[in-house]
This record gives C-alpha cells, structure tokens and sequence, in this order.
C-alpha cells in the first residue's frame, strides 16, 4: 500500500513516450500521444527519462543518481546521454527496496 502511494501521488502527470528506432534505425523516443495521463495509466512498457523520474520519486538529481549508480536502479536504455526507465522497471526496483528489514 505504501509502494502504491508513493508512486502515484495525486495529479502528477506524465507524457507517453515509448522507445523504438527511427526511420534511420537510430535509436529514439517517441511520444505516445500528446496527452499526459497518471502514472498508473501508463503501460509497463513506456518510457520514463530521469526528469520523470526526479517528479515521480520527489528526490533530488544526486539522490537519483545515487540510486542509479549504487542501489541497483538500472537504467533500461541509454540513448546518447539520456537514460530511459520502463514503468514495469522502475516499480521492479521500488518494490524490492520496501521490503521490511530482516530481523536478527
């Protein structure tokens, strides 16, 4: 229930955006359709850069990185400098983080 709160906070709002190559076949993003829907409104498979990310997860841009680079939140794609998260990636990795802590 926590998980689900987080990651939905009331009227943050998102683009689709989807990955897929161009007409070149360069790798690109896209947009789904010009209208922002919620973040359960999303498919798995759409496309979340690090500046959604930062809205979503209401951190700073050091904390993102942080959680980039030593807590395991892998990026799915890389296009030039810009790394790309899935939903279906980024809710895998919150989910593994809100596990109560063993007990000893």
């Amino acid at each position: 229930m926590y998980v689900k709160y987080i990651l939905e906070p009331p009227g943050l709002l998102f683009y689709r955006k989807v990955y897929r190559p161009d007409a070149l076949g360069r790798p690109r993003v896209f947009l789904a359709s010009p209208s922002s829907v919620t973040f359960a409104q999303l498919k798995p498979t759409d496309v979340l850069d690090t500046g959604d990310l930062l809205r979503l997860l209401g951190c700073s841009p050091a904390t993102l990185y942080r959680y980039i680079y030593e807590r395991g939140l892998t990026p799915t794609f890389r296009v030039g400098r810009d790394m790309l998260f899935t939903k279906r990636a980024v809710l895998t990795w919150k989910e593994g983080r809100s596990k109560p802590a063993r007990s000893r």
